[in-house]
């Protein structure tokens, strides 16, 4: 049991907060690295999550990358990156279903992409 919930853990993703910057022509909106493996089920749990989510922030997953773009003014931006890090755990929690008992090296792989973020 123990090597599966350190499998799950290997998979979790996680807001870097320490990220954020400036994003887009305008410079009105932000990005912000994520920390973990994005795979295929998270992405697709990620997206369905924010689509039916009503706030005030849409957020926009680069899963190639890594990174979240929102935009906000300067005095949401800490807002906005809490509603982003609940985003963030539900769709580790929805993701981690589709994926329970499987090795974290082969979750998704079947003609997915996975991909390891790290920032440093």
């Amino acid at each position: 049991m123990a090597a599966a919930r350190g499998a799950r853990a290997d998979r979790t993703v996680s807001v870097d907060r320490s990220s954020v910057k400036l994003w887009g022509m305008a410079r009105s909106g932000y990005s912000v690295h994520l920390d973990g493996r994005i795979g295929a089920w998270w992405a697709e749990s990620f997206r369905r999550l924010e689509a039916d989510r009503r706030t005030a922030w849409r957020f926009y997953l680069d899963e190639e990358h890594g990174v979240v773009a929102f935009a906000s003014g300067p005095q949401a931006v800490a807002e906005a990156l809490d509603r982003l890090a609940e985003l963030v755990g539900a769709a580790n929690s929805e993701a981690a279903r589709h994926t329970d008992g499987i090795p974290a090296d082969a979750a998704g792989a079947d003609s997915m992409t996975q991909t390891r973020h790290r920032r440093g």
